[in-house]
């Protein structure tokens, strides 16, 4: 029950404007239930949505660790979860989209796992396809391609 009910006032209060105290929130809910995939998923779009607010170096690096460690406990709680795989692989392409680098080759092994165990998850192709742009191997952009395309019409979207 804690768990819901910080989700929720997370959720509300970032959709209100607060996203500082809503984090708070969802980060509270992440620690009641950290095996709940969706806590991490709403807490990482959160995080990105600050990052972007603000020019903040220290908040920037601070909603990163966050970021990052939540990639890393849904990987070990949930190994076998797609989505586990994708929280983790979108918390390094954050890091890498900020300039740090080092984090794009775990990026895109995360999300080449997310791939594996759902091979049409557009979500995780489309964000694999951007980590691959960043890695800058035009023959991996290319394979991610295929299979984004690919995906696209076996669900005819």
């Amino acid at each position: 029950y804690r768990g819901d009910a910080n989700f929720q006032r997370g959720k509300n209060l970032a959709r209100g404007g607060q996203g500082l105290p809503g984090l708070v929130h969802l980060n509270q809910a992440a620690a009641a239930v950290p095996q709940e995939l969706e806590y991490k998923i709403v807490q990482l779009n959160l995080i990105g949505d600050l990052i972007n607010a603000t020019r903040d170096i220290s908040e920037r690096l601070r909603l990163l660790k966050i970021a990052h460690e939540a990639g890393k406990e849904a990987v070990r709680l949930r190994p076998y979860e797609v989505n586990a795989h994708y929280i983790a692989a979108t918390s390094h392409l954050m890091h890498a989209q900020l300039g740090l680098r080092e984090h794009i080759g775990a990026s895109v092994m995360e999300f080449d796992e997310a791939a594996r165990l759902d091979p049409l998850m557009a979500p995780v192709l489309i964000a694999r396809l951007e980590a691959e742009k960043l890695l800058g191997e035009p023959q991996r952009v290319r394979l991610a391609e295929q299979a984004l395309e690919r995906a696209r019409a076996l669900q005819g979207n």
